[in-house]
């Protein structure tokens, strides 16, 4: 391959393990285990995430979606998701895109869970 391609962990590699964090599997590609420079996550919540979405800030941008599980139809979103920026709450009923950046204080508290939703994180991290 390529030295200028980079692939990220393909095939079951990238499906990650229910864990103390989330109830279900999820597709994740992260840093540590591909030496790229990025950090990816996406999960299709189906029932209420544990709550493990503490206060958060990192030392780069991220990127955070959420969208409906409908694979047929993403805007069909029945779920009530508080995003805490910065200690100031915006409240999550329909698809949504945050940038958050570097530095800023983050935290989720999922409300309720009626239909699948799909949350996708991306991080852009810092070359040596």
């Amino acid at each position: 391959m390529n030295d200028r391609i980079k692939m990220c962990v393909h095939g079951k590699e990238c499906i990650k393990d229910a864990n103390e964090f989330f109830n279900e599997k999820y597709l994740g590609c992260y840093a540590e285990e591909t030496g790229m420079d990025c950090v990816f996550s996406l999960n299709c919540f189906t029932e209420m995430p544990k709550d493990i979405f503490t206060e958060d800030a990192h030392d780069v941008d991220e990127i955070l979606a959420f969208l409906g599980g409908n694979p047929n139809d993403i805007s069909d979103f029945d779920a009530e998701i508080d995003v805490f920026l910065d200690g100031e709450k915006v409240t999550v009923t329909e698809p949504a895109f945050f940038s958050i950046p570097a530095g800023m204080k983050h935290s989720l508290k999922y409300r309720s869970l009626n239909k699948p939703v799909i949350m996708w994180a991306f991080q852009m991290q810092h070359k040596n």
